[in-house]
């Protein structure tokens, strides 16, 4: 190959393998801020679910609250109609009580299993939250290893070019020094 054709593929090469690096290091760029906004979305999440978390302990202590409230209510009334219908003395009164009061704990068991439901499905949620900025920041660490692999992969298929860049200029330079030994 004469040293002009070899000046070419070598400058080529050197322009290709600058392209390649340049555009490596601009994808790892962006997949790093992709990372970092998955990671950022990731904890958002996380935020909004403590938020809904906090609304269903306040609904759950409201609903209780009135639960107990219904269960006050409902005694009360019963024990107006037994007294006035002159059997407040009588057995009646505290089995209708007892049923009152076993059928308000009953509500209030179900509003505490709801509860504990919604408190273990939040846990899960946080533990997937946790996982995903974890693998946002994988994702950007897998980024950055690949752009560094296309940096080393560029530069590898360039040695050869290069080298007969270095051996077309030394040619050159001799071929030049030959030229003005011969004129002497």
């Amino acid at each position: 190959m004469d040293p002009i054709s070899m000046l070419i593929t070598g400058g080529l090469t050197a322009a290709s393998m600058f392209m390649s690096i340049s555009g490596s290091q601009e994808a790892a760029k962006a997949a790093k801020q992709q990372a970092a906004l998955s990671s950022q979305n990731a904890g958002l999440e996380m935020q909004v679910d403590e938020q809904r978390r906090q609304m269903m302990e306040i609904s759950a202590k409201r609903q209780m609250t009135e639960q107990l409230r219904n269960i006050q209510r409902a005694r009360s009334m019963s024990l107006s109609t037994e007294t006035s219908q002159g059997a407040q003395f009588g057995s009646v009164v505290g089995g209708a009580q007892g049923a009152i009061s076993g059928q308000g704990n009953f509500n209030l068991a179900g509003i505490n299993q709801s509860l504990a439901i919604g408190r273990n499905i939040f846990g899960l949620n946080e533990s997937i939250d946790r996982n995903k900025i974890q693998i946002a920041a994988l994702g950007g660490q897998v980024a950055e290893g690949q752009g560094e692999m296309a940096f080393g992969q560029a530069l590898g298929s360039a040695i050869p070019a290069l080298s007969n860049l270095g051996t077309a200029g030394v040619n050159a330079g001799i071929g030049a020094f030959k030229s003005l030994a011969a004129g002497f």
